[in-house]
């Protein structure tokens, strides 16, 4: 009886033991194949990851140009109104001293 299991359980290996080593193969390829696109997909989540900071760096530069445009239009105006505090100064200045009454300012 024991030789008759024996028989039975070498020719189920027999039947089953090919397919199964073949299965264990293609998993190993499938297992592989997925850590090479696994790997693939990290690579790409890197490189979008790098573009967005590198939209964001743009994003950021394009702000400083603006800032540094109205930063220069603010001293053209900031020197604008100095030059024109310094012309209504003196043109104040020079109304006073020809508008002065005699003996204004001599201690008469």
């Amino acid at each position: 009886m024991y030789k008759d299991t024996g028989t039975l359980a070498k020719g189920l290996v027999d039947i089953y033991l090919p397919n199964l080593v073949k299965a264990k193969e293609h998993m190993q390829e499938l297992e592989d194949k997925q850590k090479i696109l696994s790997e693939h997909m990290h690579e790409q989540n890197l490189k979008i990851s790098k573009v967005h900071d590198l939209h964001l760096k743009m994003e950021m530069f394009d702000k400083i140009k603006l800032y540094e445009k109205k930063l220069s239009l603010l001293k053209k105006d900031m020197k604008q109104l100095h030059d024109w505090s310094v012309k209504l100064k003196y043109g104040v200045q020079s109304s006073l001293l020809q508008h002065r009454p005699v003996g204004f300012g001599t201690g008469c």
